[in-house]
This record gives structure tokens, sequence and C-alpha cells, in this order.
């Protein structure tokens, strides 16, 4: 047995029953004389005169292996990637051929440590022939809210997408308490919110009380019930409630009154005329009421005669349900009720003391109108003392809650500046507030993520949770728009049911139309027009970023997701070419709204993704503008008129019962004047949203509204109608107040959140002086929330909140009103002016205690305030990024010139690093298209376009590998034509500065560079199928060319071949005795080679089991087998091939795993006979059965297993029989005793698993993407490794246990990463375009190395900063160096 120059096809005569001999001192019983019967459950389907058949088969069939006379089961033919009983492999695992013809691969664990390998560890079948095997997913592993997230069930409840705001809520008398919040304000309130943003939250501080400067404007805005709606909203979120609840109580004129209270007031012998000139009766509510007058022309004397009226003409009972005060009102809500939380209640409780006898009895410095009527007082003191005692009550076992102090009666005022007593009384409130809010916000914060750990697993990403949440949410509220209209549901119904139509379909119709509650009602029935479809939907202006780009993306997310495919897929094949693929057995039906929303900067333009046809189990509806440019490209494109449908305008006929049924919705009525007035104006336009802005106008009016303001009020269409909104809110606010916020809401990207409104606000100071005649700006110039509250209630039925990020943002909901309001508030240099107001906020140029000045009119100088707006750093901390300002602050920048945008945003490093992982990549692509729209011909700005394009599947998912991916990419490029780029050259000298340290390839063309096609290489084509390390060299690694016949010695180092081994027959896996030899599985023979001299030294007798050809080493002179028939464990002789001894688990039962330790001294196997199944676990040096080890009620999962390279210990995942979704947990077996030494249950399914006993630690991965290491001494997890986004199946250990290599073979999940394990620290990622075929980690961990689809060359990875280790030995005999042998079999 030599070597020759030629090769010819290798044959197998072997066609014996595989080891018959067995050592007779061994009194194991030897196999079965025939086999046959046993077949069938061992798995084993080929029989011995097919052996050679089977082989000539392979030399036609190009790159599959030899095909078995059946195939193996389903579940061997492909990989679940949500199935926790993954096929896995201990250290022993071998190689199968799977029954569609794919080479099954797996990578051997280096010697001193075992790892977990999977059964098929080569790229999926799909994959590997370079296409997308699409295949519908069994859902049985995401939670039941994912599930029907995924599938578009509208019919389930789904929680709102979790946001991360804390809503910090103030509670007091107007008057009371003014020195202290204007101290916290100036203080304490923009410490708290930066200290909750360093946490990843934002803290809105709503106090409706502060700053008001009149009695009677409380009346004109209805303040009562602005209080009560606001902290209703409040409460929606976690909340802290602050009460000021001192010595006053307040005073409130109730807004309405009960027609039979009413008539009792009027009818008493107090009753005053007043009452009867400020209420009247409004018919129009349902039921009727008794109003208080809107208008603001109230004095403050008027005010507290109305307050004194009520209460003498008012019963006690009465005088309890209309008197109270707002602070009471809000008490009742926060804290006098059954859901009450002492932790998050705060009532600061300030006493005077020594108060004078005469001033406390009679309660004159407490309340207005206690100055007036004595009965008042006594009423307010009596209503004070109470809800003292009740709250005193509610906080009396929680002392945290309450923040007591007394202070020296000093005229009934705080003044600190001329008191030190009240100074430091303040200096001491601001700072045990600020603490005992910290520690509220601290449990908050706590108690959301630990009720999110407990939630189950999402298993998908959570950017496309996120979205399919929000669009669940908006989908469901846009019910209360829907307008019945039978023929458009019919058409689109009929549509769906017809197989043969395989076009898509765009309903059209004009701006106002309610196209989006249409498609949402598509939605809803869906399932019941198509029985088990699934429905995307999305609504383009709620999606994530709000972009059409984005929409795409998350619809390609979530059909890989549907059909079980790898991440980023759709970079080698459109949507339209996947969707032309997908299993016919279930109908996948696409529904977009508003694909004409795109703006000038949006990744995605055109219309050129929109499939041209579709298969008969797809269908996609779409609604478009019809005098939109994106219509006209429609038609264009799409020249059958049956892919439109124009959606008809509603009679007035439906027009009026949709203005009826909104009135009623929200308990309104009309007179029948008024009713004639909306009718008519319904007629002349009965567009949706005409309709829906004359409800809203008409909830505002009483019964008394007089008919000229009615038609002032009226439009005849729909822009008129807006115009006449804008006006009638113009009114209320007066100057610049309402243009203003129009303003700031209408320039920002996606909307503005509550917090930023504010502080915007605060730095206008055009706004601000505009406030002061109604609003206390001194001695704290800042917007009071009250202002901004009232607003919004009013545009509230226009406004919609959107939350990307956990951050809550208002925007317009309606184009109409959109386009309209951009044409009134942002024309001429308006906007212009908005925009930079806002970039200077985001630039932080008036925080950090910066005082802003201004021009004060009535005291002719130029005064400075610090406007207390919180800070704008890139990051709050080393894990929170300000998302808010890598989003906003490029928008905003267009002030300034290209040349300083790009120097300080577009080639900023450290800017472009921040924004990729702060927000995504492709908002950074969206800030370049923006530049380009300057200057199209820009080649720095083209090639940054290009490169972040190419990069984006890997920044998506990894943002730190900003640097490694652009280095890579424009290595070549740079070194050509550098000075083509300037601005790109800066930017790739900062990417490879020598401080930075990731991943230096051997070759450049690992990635796509930029100004190229695809590279020229045959990705379909798996040439390295596995690639091997030896034990004693960080130089050299072995690969095995299935297809060729071929076994490959490498230098890593140089890149280069130092032996050839040709002539082999379909080489699957090998074991190495020695650096120099080892046994090479070739088409389920086990042989023994050379690889020095290029010989075959030994041929052992036998075949191995298709499905299980299960083998490892015992020591340097045996190998330990799996028989054919899985019934039997052999030792061979690696001398002679032949069988020593016989091992034997059983009468009938098979055998499924096969590990042995390192040093060869333990074989554990697993049986998947006996139930529930076992571990069992033979001492090969005296040959026998140890121990047979189960747990009750618990299955091994024993293609999981693993054994310790001393042999102490065996790892195994098991489950529960409880069901077949539950989760597994890892078990750990110390063998010296048999006994479970450690159990761990964390929560999630493993997918692999590795050991060092050596290192006291094992590893194990987990199906969320984290990696988990174990402290094998003491049991608790050191350290959670994250980093990948999807379940990883292989782990690489480096022989001394400080790293390790993780990666997902199956080419799901195209990344690798290099870990630190003594830190827990990701030393280096990189993520491919293309799967690779296999890795590998040499034993010192300093190199990986890479087999890639249709590369004949390894590609090896190493750290920058490191030197790998290079051994000064040859391989072998220095003189073969390069030798190239054709195996003589």
């Amino acid at each position: 047995m030599g070597s020759s120059c030629s090769s010819g096809s290798p044959t197998n005569s072997q066609n014996e029953g595989y080891y018959k001999k067995a050592e007779k001192s061994n009194k194991s019983q030897s196999p079965r004389s025939s086999q046959d019967e046993d077949k069938k459950r061992s798995g084993e389907t080929a029989t011995p005169g097919k052996a050679t058949a089977d082989k000539k088969k392979t030399k036609s069939q190009g790159n599959n292996p030899p095909p078995e006379p059946t195939s193996p089961p389903p579940a061997m033919a492909s990989v679940q990637r949500h199935d926790t009983d993954i096929s896995f492999q201990g250290s022993t695992a071998s190689s199968d051929v799977l029954g569609n013809g794919v080479l099954e691969k797996r990578t051997t664990s280096p010697a001193s440590q075992s790892v977990i390998r999977p059964s098929v560890t080569s790229p999926p079948p799909a994959m590997q022939s370079g296409g997308i095997n699409p295949r519908c997913h069994d859902y049985k592993w995401f939670p039941a809210d994912v599930k029907s997230l995924l599938l578009g069930q509208l019919d389930c409840q789904i929680e709102p997408p979790n946001d991360n705001v804390i809503k910090l809520y103030i509670s007091a008398n107007r008057t009371d308490s003014i020195v202290e919040r204007n101290m916290l304000t100036e203080k304490a309130y923009s410490k708290l919110r930066l200290h909750c943003a360093q946490k990843g939250y934002e803290l809105d501080i709503i106090d409706l009380h502060w700053g008001l400067r009149q009695e009677r404007w409380l009346n004109a805005s209805n303040h009562m019930q602005l209080c009560i709606d606001e902290l209703n909203r409040c409460q929606q979120n976690p909340c802290i409630f602050v009460v000021f609840l001192n010595e006053s109580y307040g005073a409130a004129i109730p807004p309405t009154i009960q027609p039979d209270d009413f008539e009792q007031i009027t009818n008493s012998p107090n009753s005053l005329p007043i009452i009867s000139e400020w209420y009247r009766l409004d018919s129009n509510a349902i039921p009727a009421v008794y109003s208080l007058r809107s208008d603001s022309g109230m004095t403050d004397e008027q005010y507290t005669d109305l307050l004194l009226a009520l209460y003498r003409c008012m019963a006690s009972s009465q005088r309890e349900q209309y008197l109270c005060s707002v602070l009471e009102h809000e008490v009742r809500r926060a804290i006098l009720h059954d859901n009450f939380d002492s932790d998050s209640v705060l009532w600061v409780n300030r006493i005077f003391s020594s108060v004078p006898h005469d001033v406390a009895s009679g309660g004159s410095y407490t309340d207005a109108a206690a100055r007036v009527c004595s009965e008042f007082s006594q009423f307010s003191r009596e209503r004070l003392s109470l809800l003292r005692n009740k709250v005193q009550h509610r906080l009396v076992m929680n002392r945290n809650s309450t923040l007591r102090y007394q202070v020296p009666w000093k005229g009934g005022t705080i003044c600190p500046e001329k008191i030190k007593e009240h100074s430091d009384y303040l200096e001491k409130l601001c700072g045990q507030f600020q603490e005992s809010v910290q520690k509220i916000v601290e449990k908050i914060i706590r108690n959301k993520q630990e009720a999110e750990e407990e939630k189950p697993y999402k298993r998908i990403s959570d950017k496309l949770y996120r979205d399919l949440t929000n669009n669940y949410v908006f989908c469901k509220s846009l019910g209360r728009h829907y307008v019945h209209q039978a023929d458009v549901i019919d058409s689109v119904k009929t549509y769906m049911r017809n197989a043969s139509v395989m076009a898509p379909l765009f309903l059209h119709a004009p701006l106002g139309t309610n196209k989006e509650s249409i498609l949402a009602e598509v939605a809803k029935n869906c399932s019941a027009w198509l029985p088990s479809s699934v429905c995307v939907f999305r609504f383009v202006k709620v999606s994530q970023a709000c972009s059409l780009g984005d929409v795409l993306r998350s619809i390609c997310e979530q059909i890989a997701v549907i059909y079980n495919l790898p991440k980023g897929w759709q970079q080698k094949e459109s949507i339209k070419e996947v969707i032309m693929r997908l299993p016919s057995e279930q109908t996948l039906v696409i529904l977009v709204s508003g694909i004409d929303e795109v703006g000038s900067h949006d990744d995605a333009q055109g219309v050129d993704w929109i499939p041209d046809a579709l298969p008969p189990n797809v269908k996609v509806v779409m609604t478009v503008e019809r005098d939109s440019s994106c219509m006209a490209e429609l038609q264009n494109r799409f020249t059958d008129s049956s892919c439109f449908y124009a959606i008809p305008s509603i009679t007035p006929e439906i027009a009026e019962r949709m203005f009826s049924d909104l009135l009623k919705a929200n308990c309104r009525t009309l007179a029948d004047n008024q009713r004639d007035f909306i009718y008519s104006a319904v007629r002349k336009c009965s567009v949706p949203l005409h309709v829906e802005l004359l409800a809203n106008l008409a909830c505002d009016w009483t019964s008394d509204v007089s008919a000229d303001e009615i038609a002032h009020s009226l439009g005849t269409t729909v822009d008129e109608q807006i115009e006449r909104i804008f006006e009638k809110l113009q009114n209320i606010f007066k100057g610049k107040i309402f243009s203003q916020v129009m303003g700031y809401l209408l320039c920002a990207r996606h909307g503005i959140s509550y917090s930023e409104l504010l502080d915007t606000l605060s730095c206008d100071d055009g706004f601000l002086d505009d406030l002061s005649e109604t609003f206390h700006l001194k001695p704290v110039r800042r917007c009071p929330p009250i202002v901004w509250i009232q607003l919004f209630h009013k545009l509230r039925p226009y406004l919609y909140s959107y939350k990307p990020n956990g951050t809550v943002l208002i925007n317009f909901e309606q184009t109409s009103i959109i386009t309209k309001a951009n044409a009134k508030f942002m024309a001429d240099s308006h906007g212009q002016q908005f925009h930079k107001s806002l970039f200077d906020f985001y630039d932080g140029r008036w925080a950090n205690e910066k005082k802003k000045p201004h021009s004060s009119a009535a005291e002719g100088i130029d005064i400075q305030h610090d406007r207390h707006v919180i800070s704008q750093p890139v990051k709050y901390s080393s894990a929170v990024y300000n998302c808010r300002k890598l989003t906003e602050q490029t928008l905003h920048a267009a002030h300034l010139p290209l040349a300083e945008r790009k120097e300080n945003f577009l080639f900023n490093l450290d800017w472009l690093s921040a924004k990729v992982e702060g927000t995504d990549v492709y908002q950074v692509i969206h800030d370049v298209l923006m530049a380009l729209t300057e200057e199209a011909d820009d080649a720095d700005l083209q090639l940054l376009l290009e490169v972040l394009r190419l990069s984006s599947a890997a920044l998506e998912d990894d943002p730190s590998q900003l640097y490694v991916q652009f280095s890579i990419r424009l290595k070549i490029i740079m070194s050509e034509s550098a000075d083509q780029y300037p601005c790109m050259k800066k930017l790739y000298d900062k990417c490879t500065d020598d401080s930075l340290d990731y991943f230096e390839p051997s070759s450049y063309e690992c990635l796509q560079r930029p100004r190229t096609t695809d590279n020229d290489v045959d990705v379909t084509n798996t040439i390295i199928t596995k690639l091997f390390r030896l034990k004693g060299s960080n130089t050299y690694m072995v690969s095995l060319l299935y297809e060729r016949g071929e076994i490959k010695v490498w230098d890593i180092h140089t890149q280069t071949v130092t032996r050839t081994l040709r002539g082999l027959n379909c080489p699957l896996d090998t074991r190495f005795i020695d650096d120099l030899k080892g046994v090479v599985l070739c088409n389920r023979e086990l042989k023994i080679y050379n690889l020095d001299t290029g010989e075959m030294e030994v041929k052992i007798k036998g075949i191995m089991n298709q499905r299980m050809p299960y083998y490892e080493l015992h020591d340097q002179n045996h190998v330990v087998a799996l028989s054919r028939n899985r019934m039997y464990i052999y030792i061979i002789q690696i001398s002679t091939g032949d069988t020593l001894s016989t091992f034997k688990a059983g009468e009938d039962r098979f055998l499924n795993s096969l590990a042995v330790s390192s040093n060869g001294h333990f074989l554990v196997c697993g049986d998947e006979t006996q139930k529930p199944t076992p571990l069992l676990v033979w001492d090969l040096n005296n040959r026998k059965l140890i121990y047979d080890l189960r747990i009750n009620n618990h299955e091994f999962q024993t293609k999981m297993l693993t054994v310790s390279s001393d042999g102490h210990f065996v790892v195994c995942a098991c489950k529960e029989v409880i069901s077949d979704d539950a989760i597994n947990n890892v078990v750990i077996y110390d063998l010296t005793t048999g006994t479970v030494f450690k159990k761990w249950k964390p929560g999630f399914n493993t997918t692999a698993i590795a050991i060092s006993s050596e290192d006291d630690w094992v590893t194990t991965a987990l199906d969320n993407g984290n990696i988990l290491l174990w402290d094998l001494t003491t049991g608790t997890c050191k350290f959670i490794l994250k980093g990948h986004k999807s379940s990883i199946d292989k782990l690489i250990a480096s022989t001394d246990g400080s790293r390790l290599l993780s990666f997902d073979s199956t080419g799901f999940d195209r990344s690798l990463r290099l870990w630190d394990l003594n830190t827990g620290a990701c030393l280096a990622s990189l993520t491919f375009d293309d799967p690779f075929s296999n890795c590998q980690l040499s034993p010192d961990g300093s190199t990986v190395v890479l087999a890639l689809p249709g590369w004949e060359n390894i590609l090896t990875l190493h750290l920058r900063k490191a030197t790998p280790s290079v051994s000064a030995h040859a391989y072998g005999d220095e003189e073969r160096a390069g030798n190239v042998y054709t195996v003589d079999e």
C-alpha cells in the first residue's frame, strides 16, 4: 500500500459484516450473524451488495455524495433553526450523507477540549447550492404573541411596544410651594433627567400647576380636566407621583354641573345671578349638563365671587362632589385607590412652625377664597385635614415615601435670599428629593428589566418585534376611522381568492380617503378569506424610521423568519426572486400602505422592487395616492388596468352616518340647526378626512354656539377645514405660541418627544415673550408644561405616537394636515430657523448651565438665564447612546456648508461609529443620500455610500464591525487610487490606526469591494469541506475536499499547501493519531493514512452506519467505533484493522451517540431505545460498563454530549418529558462517582456545549444567541457573552482554555466571534457576505482559519495587535514539502 503517480477510482471489496472478530477474553456477546432485521431501527439502509454500485454512481453525481437506496428520516434532511433537538454530536461526531445529497460536515474537537458538534455543520442545502430554500415554519418555539404578530393575526391581544419613558407628575396647589418647585427646576430636575438618560430612559416632568399667573386662566383652559386626563395618560407608563400637600388646599370651580344639582343650587335662597351668568345648559352633551363658559373674560374677582356663590348654595354632599380642588382629585387618582403603590409616591410635607394663632385659625395665608370668606376657609381646612390624614394612612408603612420639613414662619412665604433657615431647607429638599426620586427610578428600571427577562424569548430581533407591534397597534386603532365600503372589500376579497391573478393590486384614491383604514380592514379579514394564510402588513408612517426602505427590510426579515431563511438573504436574492419560490402549501399576503410616502432621501426609491408577477399562493395589495408621482410610475410599469382599483368616494349619506357615529363615540350630539350646517358642509365634501375634521370640531360645540360662529368655522374642502382649525387654534394661543409649536413638530425627522419640545420651546425667546402675560417666567425662564399639554389636547385627534428605540415621539397622522401645515408654518425662512433651533438643542448649545441671553423690552437690557435643558452628549454612558441626537442632528445641520457637515458628521469616524451603534447603518445611508442631493458627483460621498451598502447587513447585526468592514473593503482601492477620495482616505487611515484591534485577513478579497461587481467566486461550489487542527502545531492544519477526494496539509501562516493526498474515496472525517497520521472516514470505511508520505497504511475491515458513522480514538493504537447496526461498540487495533473487544448495551438497544474522553479512559454513549433515554458509561481500560445514568421524566439529548478531556465530567443537555416545546437544561455528571455534579437551567434552549475541566469552565450556547461561561467549581455563571443575534451551534476553544471561537455552521448567521474567556470580552468579530464552509481555531487561539465557498485557498484571520505563534519545525520530512500524492488503495 503506497502511492503512485496515477489515480484510479478506489474500490471497496470489503463487504463482509462489520468487525466480526472479537477478543476472546471479552465475554460480551458477538453481533448477530445476520443484521438485516436490525437495519430499519439502526438507520442502516445500504446493503453490502450495493457498495460498489454506490461508488460508481459517485463519479457522475457532480456535487453530490453517493446516495443511499432510501432516504434518511426527515429529521436528518435539514436543519430546523428553532428546534431544540438540533442534531449535535460530541467529540466523537463523524460525518454522514443526507438524503438530499448534501454533505454533512463537522469540525473535530481539539484533543484537550471536547466540543459539541452538530450533525449538520455545513451550510444548509440551499446555501450550498447558492440559492435560498424557503420552508414553512412550525412556530412551536415562538411565544403566542410573537406567533400572532408573525402571522398577521389581529384577533388577539398584543401589548403595545414598551417605551423607555418614566413620568414624574407633580401635584400641588397653584399658590403653594412655588419657591420649592422653582428651586427643584433649577437644581434637581435636569440632574434627574440626565440620570435617567444614562440608564437609557427619558424622564418626563409634568407640573401642570407651575408657572400659572392668573386664577381665571384655570377656568379658560379647563385646568381640572386637563390635569385629570394627563395624570391618566401618565399612569399608562411607570409614573412617580409627587404631591406637595402642605397648608394649602386650593379651590376649583366645577367645569360641569348635573341638571338636577344645578336646579337645586339656583333654587337655593342664597343663589346669586352670577351662577346662571356663567353656566349654560349644554344639550349637546350626552347626558346634558350645565357647562362653565370657556371664554377667558372672567376676572379674578369674578372667579372668587362665583366660587363663593356656589359654596353658599350647595349642600354638603354637593360641595364634596363639585368643590374639591384639583389637588384632591389628583391625590384620589394617584394614591387613594386599590392599586396604589407606595413605592412610586413621594409626599413633600412642609409645615410652618410658630404660626401666629390668628393666622392659623383664619387660614388667610393658604387660599385666596379664604381671605374673602371664613366659611370657605373652614371648608378648605377640613378637606385639607381629611386629605392629609388619608395620605398619611396610605404611606404609614413606607417612611421613604414622605419628606417632612419644619420651616420657621416668616409671613407665610419662603424667602431663601433673606432667611438662612429657608435657604438651608431648600438645599436639603433638593438633595433629598433628587436622592428619593433616583431610588424610585432605579426600582422602576429594575422591575421593567426583570419583567422583560421573565417574558418568553421572542426568537426574533427586538427591532422586528417593535416594528410588528407598532404596526399591529396602529392597524387596530384604524378601526375608528373605517367607513364600510362593501364594493372595495369585496373586490379585494375576490382578488385574493383568485389564484389565476398573478399580479399585485394597487388601491388608489386622493388624499384624505382613509386608504389606511381600508387596508387595515383587509388585514382583519385576511385569515377568514384565506385560512392558514400569513398576512404581512406595514404602514409606512409608523414603521421603523418611517421610510419605505426600512419597511421593505422589515418585511424581508419577517419573511425570513416565517420561511426559515438565513440572515441577509435579501442581499443575495431580491424579494421578487424569493417570492417566486415560496412553498405553495401556504398563502402569503403582503399589504403595504403608503408606498408613495417616500422622501427624497429614502434609500428605497421607485417601484422596481415590486414583483412584476406573483406565484398563485402570493398576494400583494398596496395603497397609493392617486395624484402622486409613484402612481404615475406604477401605471407606466403595470400596463394591465386590472392591477389598479380606484377607491370610490363615499356617498353623502354614508358620510352623514360616519359623522353621527363619531359624535356618538365622544358622547356628543348636535342641535338641529347645528346639524344642518354640518350636513351642508358634508354634502359639499364627503371625503372621510373632512368628515373627521368636522366631527372633531363639533365635539367642542355647546348647544348655545351661535350660527355665525359655526358658519365661520366650517370649510367646504379638506384644505379649507384644516385652515379653519389652524385659525381657531391661533386665536386660542396668541402670538407665536401655536406657530412655534407647529414648526418644531413639523421639522423633526420622525416627530418630537414631550421633553425635547419643552426644552426647545424654553430656548425660544419669541415664544416665551408671548407667554409672559399669562405665566410666571421669573425667576426661572422656562416653558411651563401646561402650555404644551393644553395645546396637545387640542391637537390630539390629529396626532399619533411613534415609538422608535423606546422613545415616544409625537407627529401628525394625516398627510393632508402635514402638507397644509408645512405650507403655512414652514414657508420662507421660518423652516430654516426651526431647524437651526433644533440643531442648537441637539448640539447642547444651551445645556450644562449655559445661560442664554434675551432682550427684555421692559427693562431695556439683555438678560441671561439658564434654560435648564438636558445635556446632549453622543453617549450618555458606556452602554447608552443618545439616539435622538444621532438621529436628528444631521437633518437639522442643513444650514451648515456641506464641507463642514462632511467634516463633522459624514466623514467623522467617531460620529459614524456612534450613529451606526446608536441607531442603525441605514440612517447613516440616509444622511449620505441627503448630502448627495446637493453634490451628486462627489466621489467621496459615492464611495462612502457604496461601502455602507455593502456592509449594511453586517453592521445592522454588529455595529462594532465598522472598522474591520471599512478596512477590508477599502484596502485595495485605497492602495490604488486614494488620491481620488481624500475624505475617504482620511476615514480609512483612522479605521486602520495601529491602536485599533480587529481581525486582519490574509486576503482582502474575502469581502466584496466597492467599485466592483460581485467577486468572481462561485459561492455555489464548496471546495474545502472540513478543517482540522493538529494538537501539536499552531502552524499546520488539515483540510478535507470531499468532492475531489483530497486531503491537504496547510501552513496557515503562509496559506500554502505542504502535502496533498489525492484519489481518496469521498473523505468525510478524520481523527489524528499524531500530527502525521489520521484515521479517515472514506465513504463509510475507516482508513489509516500517513499524511507525510501519502500512504494508506491500514484499511479497517467493515463499513460504518449510514446515518451515524461515529468513531473516536481510544489511544494511539486503538479506535473506538459504533457498529453498523448501532448495537455494539468495537475497540479496533489500528495496526491490523482487527477488532479486539466488543461492547453491547443490551438486547435490542440502539446507540445514537459516542464520545470518548481525550485521555481515552471513558466512553459515553446515548441509548435511544430506553425511555427515558439514559447515558451509558464504559471504562475503556477495564472494558466494562460502569454507569447507566438516568433522570426521572427527563430525556438526554444525546446528540449534544461531550466529555471532559480528563474523563472527570460528562456534560449533556436534557429535556423534561412534558411537552415537545419544553426548554432543555444542562446536566454535568461526575464520572468518579456517577452522580449529578451540577444542573443548570439557563431559561433558554442550549444549542452547543464545550468543557475544559483543566480550566474549570463549561460554555453553553443558547438559542437567543448568548453564550454562558460557567464556573465548574462554584456552578455560577461567570460571564454572559453577548453579540450573536441568533443561535450558534459551534464552540471551539484554544488548548489552554483562554479563548473561544463561536459561529453558526449552518449559515443562518454568517458571523464569527473570538472571545477572551478570562475577561468575557469579545476580542474580534467578522460577518461575511456569504456563508463560510468551515471554520477552525488554532490551538493557541491566535488564528482563525476558514474555508470559503468557491475558494481553493484557506483564509486566515488574526488579531492586528497579536503576533501568531509560528512553528520553526517543518511538517514531517522537510524534503517532502509541497508533495502531491495519488493514493493507491
